[in-house]
């Protein structure tokens, strides 16, 4: 896995797109490029990536916040 290559596309990837995946566990195709699967259960997930075809050692694994959060985010005086 090339994890330049990896960064670059999973940071082009439309964050509107993860909506759909909000509150599970994704399995991130080894280029970045697409969620190859998805679930809430974490222990389903390996199973449902090796039902795909990918090797779980191949992917890398996240999740997606089932809320919304403001990264850098922090309170502001007046």
């Amino acid at each position: 896995m090339d994890m330049h290559e990896f960064t670059r596309n999973r940071l082009a990837f439309p964050p509107e797109e993860l909506l759909q995946y909000r509150g599970k566990y994704i399995a991130w195709s080894p280029d970045g490029r697409s969620i190859v699967a998805s679930d809430e259960d974490p222990e389903r997930l390996d199973d449902l990536v090796r039902k795909h075809g990918f090797d779980p050692s191949e992917v890398v694994f996240s999740s997606v916040p089932d809320i919304d959060i403001i990264l850098g985010g922090g309170v502001m005086g007046e």
